[in-house]
């Protein structure tokens, strides 16, 4: 078996580790699934407020026009949140889960002399207490989701929505179990009615309880995603047939061959 459809094709290689937030929906934690619904299928960016600025300062950047574009911000088999990993390369992971959604970290310690961009966690150990936050990612190529496996450092994000922005999200559903409870969550907020004792107790965002742990380093809004006919990643391991160690030893061998050449000799960071 692999992937979202046993006995078939993969989304992506053997080697992609895939991202989704969608597994199991609640009417607790709304989520954005696509940009377009996130933003109420309205032709403006409103939604996530963090990235305003950035699309006002880059309109057309990718991300900024979601009533264009067809890019799914809660990863999954149809988005773009995944990371490819290589053979025999080792990679250190963090995530971090708070009130602007779930950031996914990856360093490659074998460029960084075993280190990552996070004070505190290395490639073997980890520090008992670290900064709030990793050095902002500034490589290019770590700066939007499908990230290849030789890039040195990366961050993506699935985000999460305020009150105002699960109204928005659940303004285009029919009112269901999902929909209908994120919005009367938000009305519930809102009106100060979701406490302890309160009329609309049973009603919350959890996403409204998590405090803003500022990851967000002025980020563009592709660390959300990229749309799929842009992901770039070769599939060659895709199938039962190649799910294979040769398969993916010869990517690794490719790709970090590549970077050789153009003096780039980046090496990442890979979990086997």
């Amino acid at each position: 078996t692999a992937g979202w459809a046993p006995g078939q094709a993969t989304p992506g290689n053997i080697n992609m580790m895939y991202s989704t937030d969608n597994a199991q929906a609640s009417g607790c934690m709304p989520l954005a699934y696509m940009s377009n619904q996130m933003n109420g299928f309205r032709k403006n960016f409103s939604y996530p407020e963090d990235f305003r600025s950035y699309c006002a300062a880059n309109p057309t950047a990718v991300g900024c026009q979601p009533w264009q574009e067809k890019i799914s911000w809660s990863g999954g088999s149809g988005g773009s949140h995944r990371f490819e990993n290589l053979w025999d390369e080792p990679y250190v992971f963090a995530v971090v889960l708070d009130a602007k959604g779930y950031w996914m970290y990856r360093w490659r310690p074998a460029a960084l002399g075993g280190k990552t961009g996070w004070q505190g966690l290395e490639r073997y150990q980890a520090a008992r207490t670290v900064p709030a936050r990793p050095t902002p990612v500034r490589d290019p190529r770590g700066l939007k989701t499908d990230v290849p496996g030789d890039v040195v450092e990366a961050v993506m994000l699935q985000p999460s929505l305020s009150p105002e922005a699960s109204c928005l999200r659940a303004s285009i559903e029919r009112v269901n179990w999902q929909f209908g409870a994120n919005a009367l969550a938000s009305i519930a907020l809102e009106l100060g009615e979701n406490g302890s004792g309160k009329r609309y107790e049973g009603a919350q965002n959890w996403w409204s309880h998590f405090v803003d742990t500022k990851q967000n380093a002025g980020y563009p809004m592709s660390v959300a995603g990229v749309p799929q006919n842009t992901m770039t990643e070769p599939l060659a391991c895709s199938t039962p047939e190649t799910f294979t160690c040769a398969c993916v030893a010869k990517r690794a061998d490719e790709l970090l061959a590549k970077a050789d050449r153009h003096g780039g000799g980046q090496e990442s960071a890979v979990m086997i």
